[in-house]
């Protein structure tokens, strides 16, 4: 009953193994050859073994058909590789929101557009759910409230078997599901990158980059409505057929071409009409559809696939995309060559430096202009400089009654009592010298007026309206020579700013949505307004923790340092950032800790003054990092940007702050005790005065009183009550110590910094007996005694010493 066992051919018997076959190294075993030396093998083997993977001649082949050959993974059941990109993907959406730079958010959105195009299919299956339209609706809506169709509850999970979901995943129902592989984390992260996008293409206040996050909003939702449009055609000519190519385990989104690239240019509109969402639209010009109509409409059935299946997948999608190309690489390549080419750059002299080139004369104008406004603005300095405020220690009170002034005089000699009446006459006369009058009167359609800003060397002033509405008049003609609007139409103008004054002007400006945008093209080269619309050089977000929208809040309050690049931006929000325009970073983040919004803010610090720093020898309490901010609830907060995210001193707590580094902590000198909390109502404005050697801060409030602080004291120096009505704006002139206030009640006062009142305004003087409107916003010239007024109405008045 034995079965005869195979016999082997004769060479695999000759390469068996053979135990009692002696060898140096053991019984059974070959010896290694020598390098260098000829193989050689034991007695009766053949000198040319056959490798034992080698099939001898007389064994049959296998059959390939045993064991099927498994498919290659998709890009979706690739784990790893899906994590690694989702993982890049959110550090792409986190540049693309908070970067500085609009080239960088341009670039990071090209990126995300790549992704995008390899995962289109996931992304389909996120629009299809229909949670981004309700979640602008709602902003309370979140991802891990049931959606629309409860799609992640479709997907398994990982280590899940997805034996048991394959009705889940069939297309019986209609619904577009994820591709498989993709478990509820993944699907989550599809989900956010998808709602970043969406957000991006409302939010992005740069227009190219905003243009691109909305094409590819487009191109997902072209792909989705295309599909259910087929879907819905293949269910109603079969109700109760499916599409011979699908398997019942196959998922809808299956259904998509393999490797369909993304378009973000023109779309073309499908055959069929397709109702769109009002949101998801994209208002694209003629030229760009016209330009890219010919290449977006492509039939799929030329791909691989069978000869019956190419028919009916071409029946699903008939519109092609194509993913962009940056274009950065070479940009940067052109203009690194042209720097580095040594013929080019020693053919000819810069052209600054030549005065026959157009640059050359734009620099030399330039200097001149800048030149004659610095000596005429020291020539009013130093003629109003006797209306600086007197030293404090003379106004003290004496304990024999009176003050030690008039102590001091009572002691003078007759000489002496002369030169202090000569004083006394020359004060007086300049305080009549600056007595002002209506010498232009600008009409504003737009029917109110919230900030103006004069342009320190060109004579140009910036008018912005209760809404975006931005116009630039030209103060000589007292005409408006362009209008433009800032950002979208539910945005409001909060803050406004010139940038690099002396040399190729900007102008910046701050909605209450935390926005910044800086346009260029508002000064021509010659000195003249253009009239020509201004280019948008970049826009950021400021503050992204702005809180949008809140009623009576501030918006977006900014402060520029023209000396050090920064931009220090605040407002309704908790914290204040200092942003460095040349490297487009931020750099600092302050925490108020105040529970406020930030009214104003103003640098402790005047670049303009070349003696500055030569009396500011020691311990002042002033330099170019020191800023103030000042709140609604009254309070004044003191920072330092060099101590990063520590403030020097808060204002309303009454205990000072203590020293953090070791220096510090050894050092002798009594802590600075800075607690500023006299105010009691919002705080209308603050700024910086040098006047007489004394640097002070002056800040104003609505309630109407008017403090002056010394930094190294925790309490104002002295007060002034200058109007009963509310305050509602407040102006210093940099130069000239006086200052406007303007009033609710219709009024402007004219104040020196001792407290005397130099004029009130209440009538127009061009219009007989019309009384001018509330006062809501003042500005000074930095140069020259001009005074602009705006109010609720639609004159802009102009003031200058008659």
């Amino acid at each position: 009953g034995m079965q005869p066992q195979p016999q082997l051919p004769q060479q695999m018997q000759q390469m068996a193994y053979n135990p009692s076959q002696q060898s140096p190294l053991g019984p059974g075993l070959m010896p290694a050859p020598v390098l260098g030396e000829a193989a050689t093998y034991p007695a009766g083997m053949p000198q040319d073994p056959i490798s034992p993977f080698q099939l001898p001649q007389g064994l049959p082949p296998p059959t390939m058909l045993e064991q099927p050959r498994r498919s290659k993974p998709s890009i979706y059941e690739d784990q790893r590789r899906l994590d690694f990109d989702l993982l890049s993907a959110e550090d792409l959406a986190v540049t693309a929101e908070n970067d500085g730079s609009p080239t960088v958010r341009y670039e990071a959105i090209l990126s995300l557009a790549g992704f995008v195009g390899k995962y289109l299919k996931a992304f389909v299956a996120v629009a299809d759910e229909g949670h981004t339209a309700d979640e602008d609706k709602d902003p309370s809506a979140s991802l891990e409230q049931p959606l629309r169709d409860n799609k992640l509850a479709t997907i398994p999970d990982e280590g899940e078997n997805e034996s048991a979901d394959d009705d889940t995943h069939g297309s019986g129902n209609q619904n577009i599901s994820f591709p498989r592989g993709v478990n509820s984390l993944q699907a989550k992260k599809f989900s956010n990158l998808w709602k970043t996008i969406h957000k991006l293409q409302h939010k992005e206040p740069f227009g190219h980059a905003s243009l691109s996050a909305r094409s590819i909003v487009s191109a997902v939702n072209e792909n989705l409505f295309v599909l259910r449009t087929r879907l819905s055609e293949e269910e109603l000519n079969a109700p109760e057929e499916q599409p011979s190519f699908l398997t019942p385990s196959q998922s809808t989104s299956d259904q998509l071409a393999p490797n369909l690239p993304l378009e973000l240019g023109a779309i073309s509109p499908p055959k069929l009409p397709l109702r769109r969402n009002q949101t998801d639209s994209v208002a694209l010009s003629s030229k760009s559809t016209e330009s890219a109509s010919s290449d977006l409409v492509k039939s799929t059935s030329s791909r691989n696939m069978p000869a019956d299946v190419s028919r009916r997948w071409s029946n699903f999608f008939e519109v092609e995309y194509k993913p962009p190309q940056s274009e950065f690489y070479e940009w940067k390549k052109n203009e690194f060559s042209k720097s580095l080419n040594p013929r080019e750059s020693s053919a000819a002299l810069p052209p600054l430096l030549d005065p026959l080139s157009h640059e050359g004369a734009v620099q030399i104008y330039r200097e001149r202009r800048n030149r004659a406004l610095h000596e005429e603005s020291e020539s009013f300095s130093a003629e109003f400089a006797c209306l600086a405020p007197k030293p404090q220690a003379l106004k003290r009170r004496s304990l024999y009654g009176g003050s030690d002034l008039d102590i001091l005089n009572a002691g003078l000699n007759g000489a002496s009592a002369k030169a202090s009446a000569a004083f006394e006459e020359e004060v007086t006369a300049k305080k009549q010298a600056l007595h002002l009058g209506q010498t232009a009167m600008l009409l504003n359609t737009d029917k109110k007026t919230s900030m103006l800003k004069f342009h320190a060397y060109e004579p140009a002033l910036v008018v912005s309206d209760g809404g975006n509405t931005v116009s630039l008049w030209d103060v000589n003609t007292a005409k408006r020579i362009n209008s433009f609007r800032n950002g979208q139409m539910k945005c409001r103008n909060t803050s406004m700013t010139w940038i690099n004054e002396m040399t190729s002007s900007l102008l910046l400006m701050g909605t209450d949505d935390g926005t910044v945008r800086i346009y260029d093209g508002l000064i021509e080269d010659n000195g003249g307004i253009s009239r020509a619309t201004p280019e948008l050089a970049s826009a950021f977000v400021a503050a992204p923790d702005l809180d949008v929208g809140k009623r009576g809040g501030s918006g977006l309050v900014t402060e520029w340092q023209q000396f050090s690049g920064r931009l220090l931006a605040g407002g309704s929000s908790r914290t204040i950032h200092c942003w460095d325009l040349e490297s487009e970073k931020c750099k600092a983040t302050f925490e108020s800790k105040l529970g406020s919004c930030v009214t104003t803010i103003t640098t402790a610090w005047d670049y303009t003054s070349s003696d500055l720093q030569a009396r500011a020898a020691g311990y002042s309490g002033i330099g170019p990092e020191i800023f103030v901010a000042g709140y609604d609830n009254g309070a004044l907060k003191v920072f330092d940007i060099r101590a990063k995210l520590e403030p020097v001193s808060e204002a309303g707590t009454g205990s000072s702050v203590e020293p953090r580094t070791h220096s510090q902590r050894r050092s002798r000198r009594p802590p600075k005790l800075m607690q500023y909390a006299e105010h009691t109502s919002w705080v209308v404005n603050a700024a910086f005065t040098g006047f007489g050697g004394r640097y002070e801060i002056v800040s104003g409030c609505v309630a109407g009183d008017i403090k002056f602080w010394d930094l190294r004291i925790p309490e104002s120096i002295r007060t002034l009550d200058v109007q009963r009505s509310p305050m509602t704006a407040l102006a210093c002139h940099p130069g000239i110590p006086f200052f406007a206030t303007g009033s609710h009640a219709q009024f402007i006062k004219i104040l020196s910094m001792d407290g005397d009142t130099l004029q009130v305004i209440r009538y127009h003087e061009a219009i007989a007996g019309q009384r001018m409107g509330p006062v809501s916003c003042l500005a000074f010239h930095p140069h020259r005694p001009l005074l602009a007024a705006g109010a609720t109405d639609e004159i802009i008045s102009l003031y200058s010493p008659k």
